[in-house]
C-alpha cells in the first residue's frame, strides 16, 4: 500500500512540475483610480523557470478599449531568461474597466493575466 501511495504521489509532482514553465512579476495588474486622460504604465515580467527553451507562441489582449500593451515577448526564451509587456491604461470615464493578457506558449500552454483600473 506504501508503494502504490508513493507512485502517486511522484507521478502527481511530476505532472505540475512539467507545468511549472513560466513565471510573471505579478498574477495580476491593479492600476488603481487615475485621472481620467492621463496614461499609466505598469511592466509585466515574463521569466523562464525550467530547464529548457520556452517558445511564447501568442499573446492576446481582451477587455475594454482603456487599456493597451507594447510586448517583447513573443519568441523564444532560453532558461533564465525573461521578458516584460508594458501595460498602459489611460481612462476615459469615471468607471471600473478591465481587461486579461492571455499567454500561449510551447504550442499548448496557455496563462492569463487580469487587469483592473477606475478612471476618476
Amino acid at each position: 500500500m506504501k508503494n502504490i501511495l508513493f507512485i502517486i504521489l511522484f507521478l502527481s509532482s511530476s505532472v505540475f512540475a512539467s507545468l511549472s514553465q513560466i513565471e510573471f512579476s505579478d498574477t495580476s495588474i491593479d492600476f488603481g483610480s487615475v485621472e481620467i486622460g492621463e496614461e499609466e504604465s505598469l511592466n509585466l515580467e515574463i521569466r523562464n523557470i525550467s530547464n529548457s527553451r520556452l517558445e511564447i507562441n501568442n499573446i492576446w489582449f481582451f477587455g475594454d478599449q482603456e487599456f493597451d500593451y507594447y510586448e517583447s515577448c513573443e519568441g523564444i526564451l532560453m532558461p533564465g531568461e525573461d521578458c516584460s509587456i508594458e501595460v498602459l491604461f489611460i481612462p476615459t470615464s469615471y468607471d471600473d474597466f478591465s481587461a486579461e493578457i492571455s499567454i500561449e506558449y510551447n504550442g499548448e500552454f496557455e496563462e492569463n493575466i487580469y487587469v483592473t483600473g477606475e478612471g476618476e
